[in-house]
C-alpha cells in the first residue's frame, strides 16, 4: 500500500512540475474579431475556462493537452497544445451549424434529419415587426401560416392564426406550446419578442405527439436561455408613431344632404325632390356661412388622432459558466388608443428568469419564472360601438357647439366624440400571468444513452373588470327660441352604475419521460416516452350596482342597496387531460430516416368510454444527396419526406354527454309569487368525441451552389367526426329544433366530413456578393378545405348545399347589375317593390320568380386560399437593411354598411349612387335603413362582398451598426440604432376598409400603420 501512495505522490508531483499556463486570443473568421464566451475545456476533464469581452483566455494546464474550443455557430476545434504558452485560435463558421437543430414536440431534432413538414422562425426576425403583439409578426414570414389581424385595439390586436386554412366548423386554432407546454396561461400574443428564440410551426402528422389537440396544428414558442460567457447586459428602445392603415372617405354634408332627399322621394314621389333639404339649404352645407346649423363635420377626422404613440423597452442579462447559465429580462410597453382625447391607454410589464443549473455531471436542473402585468384602460362603449356611430354620424350636425357643450350626436347622445373620453365614465381590466416552470434531467451513469426527466409547470392568471358608467351632458340647438338656446340632453344611465368582474385561472400540468439516444456504427436511434397529466381551473364572480348617488366612489358599497338596484353571480369549471406518448426515430448513416410517433390521449369533457384516444402518425425520409452514386455537385442537398397520421381536435365545449338546463325566473305566477321555471337548454349526447384528422404530406427539399433552398409539399387532410346539428333533416315541427326562446336544444353530434388539400412552396437564397451579404426567401400556399358532408335540408338545390364548397360559405342572391328604368323591371324577373335604382338579381332556376330559391352557396370566404410572403435583405459594412411583403388572395368579406336616414355612406357608396340625376351610377339607390332595404339585409347578395386580396408591404427596416472603434471608447460590445415601418402601403381592390378586417358592417377598430425609431446596445 505505501508504494502505491508513494507513487502517486510522485506522480502527481510530476504532472504539478509539467503543469504551464496557457493564454491566448480566439477571434471569428467572418468578422475578425474576439470572441467573448467560447468554452475552452481540456478534452476528457471538468478543467476549462471561456473567453472574456474581448476573447481572451487564460487556463492552467499540463503538457500537450488537447484543448477543445466550442461556440455555438462555430465549429468544434480541437488543438493540441504541446509545450506552447501562448495559443491564438480563429474560429470557422459553420453554416450547418447555425441552423442546424429545430425545435419539435418534446424535443429537439437536427434539420438536416427532421422529416416533417415544419416551418421556423428566429426571434432575431420576428423583433424586426415594430408592433406589440408577437402574433402580428407571423404574417407573411412562415410558410403555411395564415395571420390575419382583424381589429388594431391595444389589448385586443392579436391575429387569427391558422395553419393551413380551415378544416373545422368549430375552432380552428392551433395548439400554443411555450417552452414545452401546452396552452400556458397568459397566451402567445403579449410575450415579448426580446424573449423568443424560436418558432416551429408543425403542419403535417408532426403534430401528432399532441394527439387529441393537434388536428389544428401547433405553434412551439421557445424562449431564451443563458449561455457559458461573460455576463452580457443589452438594452433596447423604440418608440412607435401609430396611425390606421385605412379608413373609409365618408360622404360629406351637401351629398348626404342630397341623399336624404332621393330617401324622402322614394318613400314619396309625389312630395317632389327637396323633401328634406332645400337647394339654398344645401348651399349652405357647401359654404360654411351657418356652421352651427347648416355644418359640414367630418366625424371620422374628429374622433381619430393624426398620430398616437407606442413605446418598447427591454433589459436582459445573459451569461453564466460551466455550472450555472442563466438569461433573465424586464419589458415595458406602453400604448396609445388613436382616439383624439380619448380614455384607451393600455401598459404592460414583464419579467422573465430562465436558470439552468447543472447540479452535477449527471444532473440538470432548470427553473423558469415569468410574471406579466397588463393594466388596460378603455371607454365604457366598445370599439365596435365607438366606430358604428363614428361611421354614421351626420356630416350636417356639427361635432361641437362653441362654449356650450358636444352636441347629440346619433340617437340621443351617441356622440363618439364625446364615447372615447372618460366623460362616460371608465373601464378598466387589468391582469396579471404567471408562469412558473421546474425541470430536472438525470443521466444515468451507467448507461449514458439514457435520460430520465420530468418537470412540472404551474400557470395562474388573475383578471378583473371594473366598469363604472356614469351620466353625460350632450346638446341639442333650439332654434325657435331668441336668442338661440341649447337643450340639454343626457347620455348614459340615469344615475353612475358599477360592473365587476373577477376571472380566475390555473393550469398545472405535470411530465415524466425517459429518453434513449445511441448511434451504433452508422445506425442513429433516440426514442422517448413520457406520461403526462394537466389540470385547468376556472372560477368567475361578478357584481352590479346601480342607484350612486354620486360618481366620487366608485366602489359597490356604494351603490343602492334595493333588490332591483343589484345583482350577483358566479361560476367554475374544471377540465383535466391525462396522456401516455411516445417518438421512435431511426437513421441509417443520416440517409434513411424513419420516425414513429403516438399518443394515447384522454380527456374529461367527454363521457366515460369514449374519454380516450390513440393518435398515431409515421414518417419516413431519403435524403438522396448522401447516396455514394449521387455525384452531382450542384446539388448539395436532396431530401425526400412523407409522414401520415392521425390527429385529434376536443376543442368544443364541456359535457355535452350530459343535458344542460337554464332557468326562466318568471315562468308562472304561484299564489301571487312569481315562480322560476327551469327549461331544457340543450339535449345530451352521450357518444360525443373528438375530430379526427387524417393527415398526408408528401415533401422535397433541394439545396442548390450552397446558396439556394427549395422546399415544397403537397398536403391532404381529412377530417371526420365534426360536432353538428342535425338541422337539416329534422324538421321543425318535431318541435324540438326550437325551445321556447328560439334555441336550438338538439345536441351536436360526431357527423361532418370535410377535406382541405394543397401546397406549399418555400425558396430561399444566400450569398456574399464582395462585401455585401445578401438573402432573401418567399413561401407561398395554397389551400381549399370542401366540405364531403354537413346535414343540408333534403330537396335544396344543388347550388346551395354546403357539400362541396369551402366552409363558412354562406348564400347570396347574384347582383348582375342595377335596373335603370320601369320598363326593364317589367321585362325582368324581379321582387316586389322594386323600383330603378334597385339591384337586379339572376333568376338561377329560371322559374321567372325571384325568390329564395335563387341565392347561390359562394364557394369564397374570408379564409383566403392563396398567401404568400417574401422577405430578403442585405448587409453592407455597418449598414443592413430587410423587407418584408405579404399577401393573399382568392378571399372576400360581406361588408354591408348600416347606413340611409340613420346615418351616413361612405363616399364610395353615396358619389356612385344611382340616382335620377345619375342614372349610370354603379351602386345601387339610397333606402330608408340599409339593415331593411331590398337590395341589402332583407336580401343578401353578392354586390356587398369585397375582394379582399392584397399585397401589402409589412415590414421595412433599416439598420445601422456603430463601428468597433467607437463601442471600444463607450465602453460598449455592440450599439445599432435603426427606423422601420410597419404596413407601410397595401395594395387591394378594399379601398373603404382594411382588407383583413372581418366585421360585416366595416365596424371595428382599424389596423395600425406603424413609423419606428429604436436603438439598442451591449455591454
Amino acid at each position: 500500500m505505501l508504494m502505491v501512495l508513494s507513487f502517486l505522490l510522485v506522480s502527481s508531483l510530476a504532472l504539478a512540475q509539467n503543469a504551464r499556463t496557457v493564454s491566448g486570443k480566439v477571434i471569428s473568421s467572418d468578422e475578425n474579431e474576439g470572441l467573448p464566451g467560447v468554452s475552452i475545456v481540456v478534452q476528457g476533464t471538468t478543467t476549462g475556462t471561456i473567453t472574456d469581452l474581448d476573447g481572451n483566455y487564460s487556463l492552467e494546464v499540463p503538457d500537450n493537452a488537447i484543448l477543445e474550443f466550442s461556440y455555438v455557430g462555430y465549429a468544434l476545434q480541437t488543438v493540441n497544445s504541446g509545450t506552447r504558452t501562448v495559443l491564438d485560435i480563429t474560429m470557422e463558421v459553420d453554416a450547418e451549424t447555425l441552423d442546424e437543430i429545430v425545435v419539435v414536440g418534446y424535443g429537439t431534432q437536427e434539420k438536416k434529419t427532421v422529416i416533417g413538414s415544419i416551418s421556423t422562425a428566429d426571434g432575431a426576425e420576428l423583433k424586426k415587426s415594430p408592433q406589440p403583439n408577437l402574433s402580428n409578426s407571423f404574417a407573411g414570414r412562415i410558410s403555411g401560416l395564415v395571420a390575419n389581424t382583424s381589429s388594431g385595439e391595444p389589448g385586443f390586436d392579436g391575429s387569427r392564426l391558422l395553419i393551413r386554412g380551415v378544416s373545422s366548423n368549430g375552432d380552428n386554432s392551433p395548439l400554443i406550446v411555450i417552452d414545452g407546454v401546452a396552452g400556458r396561461m397568459g397566451g402567445l400574443d403579449r410575450l415579448d419578442p426580446n424573449d423568443i428564440e424560436s418558432v416551429s410551426v408543425l403542419k403535417d402528422a408532426s403534430a401528432a405527439i399532441y394527439g387529441a389537440r393537434a388536428a389544428n396544428g401547433v405553434i412551439i414558442v421557445t424562449t431564451k436561455r443563458g449561455s457559458s460567457g461573460a455576463p452580457e447586459l443589452s438594452f433596447s428602445y423604440n418608440h412607435g408613431f401609430v396611425r390606421p392603415t385605412r379608413l373609409p372617405d365618408m360622404a360629406d354634408a351637401p351629398t348626404y344632404a342630397r341623399t336624404q332627399n332621393e330617401i324622402a322621394y322614394y318613400n314619396n314621389p309625389g312630395g317632389g325632390f327637396n323633401q328634406a333639404y332645400t337647394e339654398e339649404e344645401i348651399g349652405w352645407f357647401s359654404d360654411g356661412s351657418d356652421p352651427l346649423n347648416y355644418a359640414n363635420t367630418d366625424w371620422l377626422d374628429e374622433v381619430i388622432a393624426p398620430v398616437s404613440h407606442q413605446d418598447q423597452y427591454n433589459l436582459s442579462l445573459n451569461g453564466g459558466n460551466e455550472n450555472v447559465q442563466y438569461f433573465v429580462s424586464l419589458g415595458r410597453r406602453t400604448q396609445e388608443g388613436i382616439y383624439k382625447d380619448g380614455a384607451l391607454d393600455f401598459e404592460q410589464w414583464n419579467l422573465r428568469s430562465n436558470i439552468d443549473i447543472y447540479a452535477t455531471d449527471n444532473l440538470k436542473i432548470g427553473v423558469d419564472l415569468a410574471a406579466r402585468q397588463e393594466e388596460a384602460v378603455f371607454p365604457t362603449d366598445g370599439a365596435e360601438s365607438i366606430f358604428r356611430f363614428a361611421y354614421r354620424g351626420y356630416p350636417t350636425e356639427p361635432s361641437y357647439y362653441p362654449g356650450i357643450g358636444y352636441s347629440k350626436g346619433v340617437e340621443d347622445a351617441k356622440n363618439p366624440l364625446v364615447m372615447v373620453t372618460d366623460i362616460p365614465g371608465t373601464d378598466k381590466q387589468p391582469k396579471t400571468s404567471l408562469n412558473s416552470l421546474m425541470k430536472l434531467d438525470y443521466t444515468l451513469p451507467f448507461l449514458e444513452s439514457v435520460t430520465i426527466g420530468g418537470w412540472l409547470a404551474i400557470d395562474k392568471t388573475f383578471k378583473s373588470q371594473k366598469k363604472f358608467e356614469t351620466p353625460w351632458t350632450v346638446y341639442q340647438i333650439n332654434n325657435s327660441t331668441d336668442p338661440v338656446s341649447y337643450d340639454e340632453v343626457q347620455g348614459g344611465p340615469i344615475a353612475p352604475q358599477l360592473y365587476e368582474l373577477q376571472e380566475n385561472e390555473t393550469l398545472t400540468t405535470a411530465n415524466a419521460s425517459i429518453n434513449f439516444q445511441e448511434n451504433f456504427d452508422k445506425h442513429n436511434i433516440s426514442a422517448f416516452a413520457a406520461y403526462e397529466q394537466s389540470e385547468y381551473e376556472y372560477n368567475w364572480f361578478d357584481a352590479f350596482r346601480r342607484g350612486f348617488l354620486s360618481d366620487a366612489i366608485p366602489e359597490l358599497s356604494q351603490g343602492g342597496s334595493l333588490p332591483e338596484e343589484s345583482t350577483n353571480d358566479g361560476g367554475s369549471m374544471r377540465e383535466t387531460r391525462r396522456n401516455v406518448f411516445g417518438r421512435v426515430t431511426y437513421n441509417y448513416d443520416q440517409r434513411y430516416l424513419l420516425e414513429v410517433q403516438f399518443r394515447y390521449d384522454g380527456s374529461s369533457i367527454f363521457p366515460n368510454g369514449k374519454r380516450y384516444g390513440f393518435f398515431p402518425s409515421a414518417s419516413i425520409g431519403w435524403r438522396v444527396s448522401e447516396e455514394s452514386w449521387f455525384a452531382v455537385d450542384a446539388v448539395n442537398n436532396l431530401k425526400l419526406r412523407a409522414s401520415y397520421g392521425q390527429l385529434g381536435n376536443d376543442r368544443v365545449a364541456s359535457h355535452q354527454y350530459l343535458n344542460s338546463y337554464q332557468l326562466n325566473p318568471g315562468g308562472f305566477v304561484l299564489n301571487g309569487a312569481s315562480v322560476g321555471t327551469y327549461g331544457i337548454n340543450q339535449l345530451a349526447n352521450p357518444n360525443i368525441t373528438w375530430e379526427t384528422n387524417d393527415k398526408l404530406d408528401i415533401g422535397l427539399e433541394v439545396g442548390l451552389f450552397d446558396k439556394f433552398t427549395l422546399e415544397a409539399d403537397y398536403f391532404l387532410e381529412k377530417r371526420n367526426n365534426l360536432l353538428t346539428g342535425r338541422i337539416g333533416s329534422l324538421p321543425w315541427v318535431t318541435g324540438i329544433i326550437n325551445d321556447y326562446d328560439g334555441n336550438n336544444i338538439i345536441p351536436d353530434e360526431n357527423l361532418g366530413k370535410v377535406e382541405n388539400e394543397g401546397i406549399e412552396v418555400q425558396l430561399g437564397y444566400q450569398d456574399q456578393v464582395g462585401n455585401v451579404q445578401v438573402y432573401a426567401d418567399a413561401n407561398f400556399t395554397y389551400n381549399r378545405n370542401k366540405v364531403i358532408f354537413l346535414d343540408d335540408a333534403e330537396g335544396i338545390p344543388d347550388y346551395q348545399t354546403r357539400a362541396g364548397k369551402s366552409l363558412g360559405s354562406d348564400l347570396y342572391y347574384e347582383a348582375i347589375g342595377i335596373f335603370r328604368s320601369e320598363e326593364q323591371i317589367a321585362s325582368m324577373p324581379s321582387l316586389a317593390g322594386n323600383i330603378p335604382g334597385d339591384l337586379i338579381y339572376r333568376d338561377v332556376n329560371e322559374d321567372g320568380v325571384i325568390d329564395g330559391n335563387d341565392r347561390v352557396r359562394k364557394d369564397i370566404t374570408n379564409v383566403p386560399r392563396y398567401i404568400f410572403g417574401f422577405n430578403g435583405g442585405l448587409a453592407f459594412k455597418n449598414f443592413d437593411f430587410s423587407f418584408l411583403v405579404q399577401g393573399q388572395a382568392e378571399s372576400s368579406q360581406y361588408i354591408l354598411q348600416e347606413a340611409g336616414t340613420i346615418g351616413n355612406y361612405t363616399s364610395s357608396w353615396a358619389d356612385n349612387r344611382w340616382s335620377p340625376t345619375n342614372p349610370n351610377g354603379t351602386y345601387p339607390r339610397v333606402d330608408t335603413r340599409t339593415s331593411s332595404s331590398i337590395n341589402g339585409g332583407l336580401n343578401q347578395n353578392d354586390f356587398w362582398l369585397v375582394n379582399t386580396a392584397f399585397i401589402r408591404i409589412k415590414n421595412v427596416e433599416l439598420g445601422y451598426n456603430l463601428p468597433k472603434i467607437v463601442l471600444d471608447k463607450v465602453g460598449m460590445s455592440a450599439a445599432r440604432v435603426y427606423v422601420n415601418a410597419l404596413n407601410l402601403a397595401t395594395f387591394s381592390k378594399a379601398k373603404d376598409f382594411d382588407p383583413e378586417g372581418d366585421n360585416s358592417q366595416g365596424q371595428f377598430y382599424p389596423q395600425h400603420q406603424i413609423f419606428n425609431i429604436g436603438a439598442s446596445i451591449k455591454f
